[in-house]
């Protein structure tokens, strides 16, 4: 069973692209079957963004099948090699942002940034986001670690601008 199926091969077909790009260890199998099926030409290569053979590094990353594996490094190449890729399919592509955004930002920057959104630069602050795995426990985070009573600390939810804006403002008001 897989939700959305349907919808997704009518978009793929109508669309009619060369090449699918899959972001997401968890798309890089049942999508992929559903691209060959819907357009049978239509190359399908997985962009890992992961760093080398970590933790974030799941078997779901490798589908032998595909047609090509890229990540940031060759770390990364290795990584989807040892775990079934053919050697002849792993490229690494570098990092997918641009130079700019892995460079230092001064500590001043930093204040600057802090201040135009209403929070105190001297004061620890705690950020809390998250992929899939992790989406449905923020208010429970944000409620421990305001129980903690740490010194003066924020925390702030901010996957997406929608019911949880509300769920994120009253839990940084708590913290």
């Amino acid at each position: 069973l897989l939700w959305g199926k349907d919808k997704f091969e009518k978009v793929l077909k109508g669309f009619s692209p060369e090449i699918v790009v899959s972001m997401h260890a968890h798309l890089n199998h049942a999508y992929y079957d559903l691209v060959q099926k819907a357009l049978p030409t239509c190359k399908f290569i997985i962009y890992c963004g992961e760093f080398s053979d970590g933790g974030g590094f799941s078997r779901h990353w490798v589908n032998p099948h595909t047609d090509y594996f890229t990540g940031p490094f060759p770390s990364t190449c290795k990584a989807a090699v040892k775990r079934g890729m053919h050697i002849s399919k792993a490229k690494p592509t570098g990092l997918l942002l641009r130079k700019d955004f892995h460079k230092k930002t001064s500590e001043a920057k930093k204040a600057e940034i802090l201040i135009s959104l209403g929070i105190d630069p001297n004061k620890p602050f705690v950020l809390l986001a998250t992929g899939a795995n992790g989406a449905n426990n923020l208010t429970c985070c944000a409620n421990s670690a305001s129980q903690t009573r740490a010194s003066s600390s924020r925390v702030a939810i901010r996957p997406t601008r929608s019911a949880w804006t509300s769920r994120s403002t009253a839990a940084s008001r708590t913290a």
